[in-house]
């Protein structure tokens, strides 16, 4: 008996996605998957979900989504004619009624043995030869998907790719072929790629089949990696009129709703470096809190010497993240806002020192005196490389761009 088809089956506002999600290694793809199941469980009323699992990962699904919402196949999941053959007995079986999301994790370990096959056949003489046996798995796994008719999630990888004759010049590449990924295209209606950088992990939305011609665009992952918050935000994104607020750009943009990004050790970098950044600029001249990040190290007695603007801002940032810490607080919002104002306090002393120094040369009345800086215990372990800052005179702020 036929079904009745709806326009947006998810949740009344977005088309059924179907995605085939790629990045390097280590840069969150299953923790996606898995945002994406827990998100659509919540609008679907299905709360099960089904993995075909062959990179061994399968227990990370059930460790979040629970044992008894986890299913996999029972069959090698290397092999895709005993796993498609499964499948196709589960759908018979009513088994797949209350699953509510698919996840192929990864589609790279079932293309690699499809091309193993296809060289030992092709060095015996036995069988197909060329690319065939390789294009008809690759097209097993999309009917696969297809056949299950749910949202799915379909992973591969990006890898480097080294030139033999200069191993210093790398380019990238997906673990499947150009040829695959565009047959690809005709079933997937959304493609997306992981990454991850020194200010932690984002998601770039590459292509939309709803919106030909879509410029990609990165959206921040503020849960360090676990992505719970990001199915969401790539659904409104691409399908309604209205886009999520733009990423944080620069520091008015952080504050008490928009921290600084990340959690953990890569909160703390990604602080340092908003925080050494920050400048007030008065008479052109610009005032960093800590001192200018991109002077040279001052040599003494020939030593090499060092800047200590990165060491001042990890002194600032350790006070005052103890300090918070102590008195119960743990939203990193109201850390942020702290770190914020000991920053911009610092900066306003080091102006008032100058407009002090200069009523004294001009024989003007002084301005009230200010506290001088104090030492900063020299601490190890974080090279920041910071980079000059260019920003703008007329808002008096620069620095630490997202």
């Amino acid at each position: 008996m036929a079904r009745t088809v709806q326009a947006l089956p998810i949740a009344g506002k977005y088309p059924k996605p179907i995605v085939h999600c790629t990045g390097r290694p280590e840069t969150g793809k299953t923790q996606l998957a898995i945002s994406f199941a827990l998100w659509l469980a919540g609008l679907t009323g299905k709360p099960k979900v089904y993995v075909w699992p062959t990179d061994g990962r399968e227990h990370e699904y059930a460790q979040v989504i629970g044992t008894e919402h986890t299913l996999a196949p029972n069959a090698n999941p290397l092999d895709v004619s005993a796993v498609q053959d499964e499948i196709n007995r589960d759908l018979r079986s009513k088994v797949f009624d209350p699953v509510g999301f698919f996840s192929v994790d990864t589609v790279t370990h079932i293309y690699r043995q499809a091309s193993l096959s296809n060289q030992l056949k092709g060095m015996t003489g036995q069988g197909s030869s060329g690319h065939s046996l390789k294009a008809v798995t690759m097209m097993n796994v999309v009917t696969v998907v297809m056949a299950v008719n749910l949202p799915a999630f379909v992973i591969t990888h990006v890898y480097d790719k080294s030139d033999h004759q200069n191993l210093e010049k790398k380019e990238q590449r997906e673990s499947i072929s150009e040829t695959e990924e565009a047959r690809w295209k005709l079933a997937y209606n959304l493609k997306i790629e992981t990454g991850k950088d020194d200010k932690g992990y984002y998601v770039i939305v590459r292509e939309c089949r709803e919106r030909p011609g879509l410029k990609p665009f990165k959206l921040r992952d503020p849960e360090g990696g676990l992505f719970r918050t990001m199915p969401e935000r790539i659904m409104r994104a691409l399908y309604e009129k209205e886009r999520p607020a733009e990423e944080p750009k620069g520091w008015k943009d952080f504050g008490l709703n928009k921290p600084f990004p990340d959690t953990g050790e890569q909160f703390k970098q990604n602080a340092v470096r908003e925080m050494l950044n920050f400048f007030i600029e008065v008479d052109s001249i610009k005032f960093y809190a800590f001192g200018d990040p991109a002077k040279r190290p001052t040599k003494k007695n020939g030593d090499t010497g060092i800047n200590g603007a990165p060491n001042y801002a990890l002194n600032t940032y350790t006070k005052v993240a103890e300090e918070y810490k102590a008195a119960g607080g743990k939203k990193l919002g109201e850390l942020t806002v702290k770190l914020k104002e000991a920053t911009e306090e610092r900066a306003q002393r080091a102006v008032q020192a100058y407009l002090t120094q200069k009523a004294e040369e001009a024989g003007e009345p002084l301005p009230p005196p200010v506290d001088e800086l104090e030492a900063a215990p020299v601490q190890q372990g974080l090279d920041l490389g910071v980079p000059a800052t260019e920003g703008s005179a007329a808002s008096g702020y620069g620095g630490g761009a997202l």
